[in-house]
């Protein structure tokens, strides 16, 4: 029988698997595994021990990059002066920092979270990316190549009269991904990852005791939004096929429209084809993605049952950018990024 991931693409409304068993299963296994300490603190160390040709493995092309890329620990990384602009409560920046293989420079905080290899997150080509390699050289575990690497911006911000507004520019539609990776964006409480885990899949449920709400930017293209309470099982999960009772307009590559506004990278095509712009606006009763300006997600009259709540709403949160591997064949899979911004109107 074929076992599908809840990151495949969907074979249309209905006819979709349902990850409930294997989210759980995943969960327990990094939740059980502790995860090894992360080396992008030493990857100029590393690169400097291995020499110029050499590089501390894995040194092959990355998934989602092209040749002659290599992972990010193969190069000693520079340093330079960040680019952020960062308001009372506000922060953005377009990474056009004009460096190649830096570091990721002042104004952010890096994590490692799951069961995986090692991760990198730098600067190069006037945009930031993420390296993930998430299973050992034998590939047998572990480490169990579920998990990966996120950043913030070193503060807080609030919600601007109910509303946060967070904006990012990431290539999602890698279609070399193939449900094995994909990027997240998650605004929570919590200034770090906990360790305790709700939900060992995704980078929104590495924190519990706190709340937090996530976005998940499929390689299919199909767009999931999930919250989170400090305790407990999940409050709820959003999709086009998943309503929580609230009323959902949109959710996926479903007209010309929303097709050509989220683009996808084939086999040889730089990544800068398929960087889109996404947008994400959280309200209390209502959730709404829209990508390079088109309404793509529309959530509308969230019950009270399973609405944002106001110990989010009402509190300082943290805003983190997450790539995620999950089993990925590659040995490092690599996510691009460039202008991040929240509450960008100030």
């Amino acid at each position: 029988m074929e076992t599908r991931h809840p990151c495949s693409k969907p074979r249309g409304p209905g006819l979709l698997a349902a990850p409930w068993a294997l989210a759980l299963a995943a969960s327990v296994l990094v939740a059980a595994i502790p995860a090894p300490a992360p080396a992008s603190a030493s990857l100029s160390a590393l690169a400097r021990q291995a020499g110029p040709e050499a590089c501390p493995w894995p040194d092959g092309v990355p998934m989602g990059a092209l040749p002659p890329a290599r992972p990010a620990w193969c190069s000693p990384l520079t340093s330079g002066p960040s680019t952020f602009v960062s308001g009372p409560n506000s922060w953005v920046d377009d990474w056009s920092h004009g460096l190649m293989m830096a570091d990721l420079g002042e104004g952010y905080q890096a994590f490692t979270f799951g069961s995986v290899y090692r991760t990198a997150t730098f600067r190069h080509n006037n945009h930031w990316m993420q390296d993930v390699a998430g299973a050992g050289q034998n590939r047998e575990g572990p480490p169990w190549n579920v998990g990966g690497t996120s950043m913030r911006p070193d503060r807080s911000f609030t919600f601007v009269d109910g509303k946060l507004v967070v904006e990012a520019e990431v290539t999602a539609g890698i279609a070399e991904y193939d449900g094995n990776a994909w990027p997240e964006i998650t605004v929570t409480t919590a200034p770090a990852p906990t360790g305790e885990v709700q939900d060992g899949l995704y980078h929104y449920g590495q924190f519990g005791g706190h709340w937090a709400i996530g976005l998940r930017l499929q390689p299919s293209r199909v767009p999931i939004i999930a919250l989170y309470p400090p305790t407990g099982p999940r409050r709820v999960e959003l999709s086009f096929w998943q309503d929580g009772g609230a009323r959902v307009v949109g959710g996926g590559p479903f007209t010309p429209e929303t097709d050509a506004a989220w683009r996808t990278c084939q086999g040889t095509d730089p990544d800068a084809n398929c960087r889109d712009t996404f947008r994400w606006e959280i309200e209390r009763k209502q959730l709404t993605l829209s990508v390079n300006g088109v309404p793509y997600l529309q959530v509308h009259d969230l019950p009270d049952a399973v609405d944002v709540p106001a110990a989010l709403v009402e509190s300082p949160v943290y805003v983190y950018f997450a790539g995620t591997v999950y089993k990925a064949p590659g040995d490092t899979v690599r996510f691009h990024w460039r202008r991040v911004a929240i509450n960008p109107e100030g």
